[in-house]
């Protein structure tokens, strides 16, 4: 068994070069920031289809980056300190676990980017 990761960059100049990264790929993890509704819409408008043709049946995990900003995203709600900037919003775990199923991605993980 051998286990390689790739960080594929995202950028359409880097199309032809992510390409070769596909032979005997059988699973992915198609990664997206909390923090990005872009990156969550990239997972459908972009990611699926290139998986598609390049590594058909490959098994697709969904992994949510930075779920500890969820956290501070409530945290600010609930002690009313920040009344002067409105939080960011955050991709909740349920639109996640949504493009997850519509998908079929085998799982959908989240990541905390502090211990």
């Amino acid at each position: 068994m051998e286990l390689s990761l790739w960080d594929t960059a995202g950028q359409e100049e880097f199309d032809r070069l992510r390409a070769l990264s596909y032979d005997d790929t059988q699973a992915i993890m198609l990664c997206f920031s909390v923090d990005s509704k872009d990156s969550l819409e990239n997972v459908e408008s972009k990611w699926l289809a290139e998986i598609g043709e390049n590594c058909p049946g490959a098994k697709i995990v969904v992994v949510a980056l930075k779920c500890d900003l969820r956290e501070e995203a409530s945290d600010e709600k609930d002690d009313g300190s920040n009344t002067q900037q409105q939080p960011k919003p955050v991709i909740t775990y349920s639109e996640g676990l949504e493009v997850a199923k519509r998908i079929n991605a085998l799982r959908y993980l989240g990541v905390f980017t502090r211990p």
